[in-house]
Order: structure tokens, then sequence, then C-alpha cells
């Protein structure tokens, strides 16, 4: 099955997010201290538009679920720990498209059926719609949220949002690295 990578037109409807929402995710992400803090900043961000996500860890051979929020608990619960889901890499082509190009996809998922593991382990949603986000630390997905609407009907999530708050995680995340980088080797040289 092809997929194709949504492209962002600045544009684009936006019935569920305005701006000032945007900014107050923004002030959100710049305190977060670890990349386990940001991927918990997004899922919240997430879970205003769609029934359930799962955090996918990039582990070659597969995707390690770390978070989720309506997957094993319920949505209102927010972001919880997901113990023991891994599906293979080479799963679903879809997660190996936005791993390879860094692009945030959403679109129509010709791959939602049940035989592939994500859905034996999750259930299929009912609309074949999902969100792909790529966390990416220097040029390199480390991560990637997947999201759908369960069984609820499709809403237009706020793409023109989640891209920019895609652009700002990925720097976010870098930073986030070479702070604790540097906190290290600083605590090398004093322990000399």
């Amino acid at each position: 099955a092809t997929t194709e990578i949504y492209t962002l037109s600045l544009h684009d409807a936006l019935p569920i997010w305005d701006e000032q929402r945007f900014f107050a995710c923004i002030s959100q992400l710049r305190t977060c201290k670890s990349r386990l803090e940001i991927e918990k900043a997004v899922l919240m961000i997430i879970i205003d538009m769609f029934e359930r996500s799962i955090v996918f860890n990039v582990a070659a051979p597969e995707l390690v679920a770390e978070l989720s929020f309506g997957v094993a608990s319920e949505k209102s619960e927010g972001p919880t720990t997901l113990l023991k889901l891994a599906i293979p890499l080479d799963d679903q082509p879809i997660f190996q498209e936005v791993i390879m190009t860094g692009q945030l996809y959403y679109g129509f998922h010709s791959d939602s059926s049940y035989q592939h593991m994500l859905y034996r382990e999750i259930g299929p949603p009912e609309n074949p719609e999902v969100l792909l986000v790529p966390l990416v630390r220097a040029n390199r997905v480390v991560a990637v949220i997947y999201a759908d609407f369960g069984s609820k009907p499709v809403l237009s999530p706020a793409l023109k949002f989640l891209e920019a708050l895609l652009q700002f995680t990925t720097a976010q995340i870098s930073v986030t690295a070479y702070r604790q980088k540097l906190k290290s080797m600083l605590e090398a040289s004093a322990g000399v």
C-alpha cells in the first residue's frame, strides 16, 4: 500500500484550536526538561483532537510503546505508561515512511486492517484516518506518535498548529538532549 505525506497549507481549516491555545502549548513545551516530558506535553495536545494515541520509541527492529491515552486506560486519565506493546518496524509501511521522511502524516490509513500487529493489540479504529507525528533529534526520528479517532466520528484536527508544534518540538528535543549531555560532561569533569 502506498501512503502520501500530508503537505500543509497555511490556510488549513482550524475548527478545534485557536492561536491562544497554540501559544499556551508552546509555553508548556519550553518548560520540559526531558524527552519524556516533551512526549507527555505533546500527548496532552493530541488528546484534545483524538480519542487514542501511543508514543512509540524507534528501537530497530521494532517500535516500542512508551506512553498512551485511550488504549490501556480511559482517555480522561491522560497519558499513562503502556507496557509490553511492541510492533515490528515493518508491520505498517506508513510508520516506515514517516520515520524515513521525518514528516507529519495525517490521512487515510489503508493499512488499518486487523492483520497488522498494532490493530491486533489495540483493535482497529472505526475510521481509517490517522495521525503520525515524528519526534526528531539530530535529524533522526527517535519516536513516533500515533493517533486515531477510535470509535468516535472524525473531526478536522488543527494540522497547521500540529505542524508548527512538530517544528518546535524537534528543536526542544535537541536542546534538551544537548543540555543533558552538557550536564553529564560538567559532572564528569567536576568529579575528576
